[in-house]
C-alpha cells in the first residue's frame, strides 16, 4: 500500500506542530486555528485576474 503525498506532507507537518507545541497544543490548532487559515486566506485572492470574476453589485 503507498502512501499518497498529500497524507504524507500533512503527517510531517502535524509532526513538525506536535514538536513546536505538543500533543495537546497540536489537539487544539488542528480543529480552532488551522480552519482559520481557509477562512482568512479568500481576503487575499484577486478576483479581478479571474477570467470569469464578475464585480459584486
Amino acid at each position: 500500500m503507498r502512501t499518497s503525498p498529500a497524507a504524507a506532507g500533512s503527517g510531517l507537518l502535524f509532526a513538525k506542530l506536535v514538536d513546536a507545541v505538543g500533543w495537546a497544543g497540536a489537539g487544539l490548532w488542528i480543529p480552532t486555528v488551522l480552519p482559520l487559515a481557509g477562512v482568512v486566506a479568500p481576503a487575499f485572492v484577486d478576483t479581478s485576474r479571474f477570467n470569469n470574476a464578475k464585480a459584486p453589485v
